[in-house]
């Protein structure tokens, strides 16, 4: 697994990131934010929360430097 693009600018709107994320051709996806009520809000596709969080992991993995 290679990351390609992480992070994303700071200043993306939702609508950005979700934009720019349609154009990298993935094939799953975790979506984590929050809504209007500070609440978390988690969505995926075809994964199980196993997967989800091997991929949240590998993300923090990569944002520490470890994993290029």
């Amino acid at each position: 697994m290679k990351v390609i693009k992480l992070p994303a600018a700071t200043t993306y709107t939702v609508e950005q990131a979700l934009d720019d994320a349609k154009q990298m051709n993935l094939n799953d996806v975790l979506i984590l934010g929050y809504d209007e009520h500070d609440t978390l809000a988690v969505r995926s596709s075809r994964m199980t929360r196993e997967q989800a969080l091997f991929l949240i992991k590998l993300g923090e993995l990569h944002t520490l430097g470890v994993v290029k």
